[in-house]
């Protein structure tokens, strides 16, 4: 007959592990490990539940009621992220030095209807939030980085960071969309798109190149051009890539 081990246990702290089995950081705390172990727990990422091994030829086994499974999140909902906490951080434009950077450029004037027309975030500690917005609206997640006012150039000390991990949202499952996606409208619909790789340039490109609807990719870890969401939005349209030097493969 075979005894029970003692029953597993969920760490409250879901953080003290750097990374899920299945591959994917835990920054955001999605992996949650049992108490005991790193390597085992459940990851609300990918759904999947990883268990130490045991040895049933020595008679032992663990009491599996006290595993709590929640079933795969569904491909088709995304989280969002609340409207009123999106619309809150489109102020305080004076204390975001990724806005002062542009008025060094542009002027009052058109640095307002730039970071109108991206919907441009302030959050706090002087950092700026690139929010990522379908066309219907939708706020899908915000980007958080930290820019030098005078070289507009992004802090290399820290690492970008997204609203929803900042905020703690439970469970929140990420999907991402192209930076400025909100702009493919059926209005817009006869503009060429170009698509490069930063936020940043895809909005100074579009104070100089009005005749383009200018999006950015984010980098290597943003939505990607080939998912098959990118390619509904980008399906009918004239695109350009602008690819940084050494990523045109």
């Amino acid at each position: 007959m075979l005894q029970e081990l003692p029953p597993l246990k969920l760490d409250k702290n879901r953080r003290r592990v750097a990374e899920c089995p299945c591959g994917k950081s835990n920054k955001d705390g999605k992996f949650t490990p049992y108490v005991g172990h790193d390597c085992y727990g459940y990851c609300h990422a990918c759904g999947d539940t990883f268990l130490p091994p045991i040895n049933r030829e020595e008679g032992y086994d663990y009491h599996m009621p006290a595993i709590q499974q929640r079933p795969k999140p569904s491909e088709a909902s995304p989280s969002l992220i609340p409207h009123d906490l999106f619309k809150a951080t489109l102020k305080s434009y004076e204390g975001n030095p990724f806005a002062t950077f542009l008025e060094s450029l542009f002027g009052v004037v058109l640095t307002a209807k730039l970071l109108l027309t991206y919907r441009v975030g302030s959050a706090k500690g002087g950092k700026t939030i690139f929010w990522q917005i379908t066309p219907k609206g939708e706020v899908r997640a915000g980007k958080i980085m930290r820019y030098d006012p005078v070289t507009g150039k992004r802090s290399k000390t820290e690492h970008p960071n997204w609203v929803h991990s900042v905020m703690d949202l439970t469970d929140f499952k990420l999907k991402q969309v192209l930076f400025g996606s909100h702009l493919l409208t059926p209005a817009s619909q006869g503009k060429t798109i170009a698509i490069v790789e930063s936020e940043k340039t895809a909005i100074l490109a579009s104070a100089y190149l009005h005749n383009y609807i200018w999006l950015a990719t984010g980098g290597s870890n943003g939505p990607g051009l080939t998912s098959k969401e990118t390619l509904e939005l980008l399906k009918g349209r004239k695109v350009i890539l602008f690819p940084d030097v050494g990523a045109y493969a």
